[in-house]
């Protein structure tokens, strides 16, 4: 009977870590789906960087990215004078059960997807801080950093 609660147990582990897997894969992703939408726009509107609506409306991004909540993250586009600043943050981000995904970054200036891990640190606290251009690039399946190129 232990044995099968151990199971149990361990199957219920892998489930959640392949689900966290997969929604930071898709947030990801959707980074990049962002960052491409970007370079098309401001190339078609003299220098202008758009809303996520506006790549919605140029039909540069499917309408999906309108939602408050894409699987488990939200995302933020903020337009500045000179560029964007794009983020894929987890719903639950602050609270303990955020501490298995990562944030993800973007902005103009870089080729880059950025992530943040949000887990423990060295001193055994939890690091809730969003991603930046000072973090690691992402890096896909395929072993190769995520970059804003279709």
């Amino acid at each position: 009977m232990r044995e099968i609660v151990l199971l149990i147990i361990s199957l219920t582990l892998i489930n959640c870590s392949l689900g966290n897997r997969l929604e930071q894969q898709i947030a990801a992703h959707n980074m990049q789906k962002i960052c491409i939408a970007e370079r098309k726009y401001v190339n078609a509107n003299n220098g202008k960087y758009g809303s996520i609506s506006d790549l919605v409306s140029a039909n540069l991004l499917s309408s999906e990215m309108t939602k408050k909540e894409i699987k488990g993250y939200r995302y933020e586009l903020t337009i500045t004078e000179t560029g964007y600043v794009a983020r894929a943050i987890p719903v639950n981000f602050g609270t303990d059960d955020s501490l298995a995904y990562h944030t993800f970054y973007v902005d103009e200036k870089n080729n880059y997807i950025f992530f943040r891990h949000l887990g423990y640190s060295s001193n055994g606290y939890a690091e809730k801080t969003m991603a930046g251009p000072n973090d690691s690039p992402y890096f896909g399946d395929d072993g190769k950093p995520l970059i804003c190129e279709e």
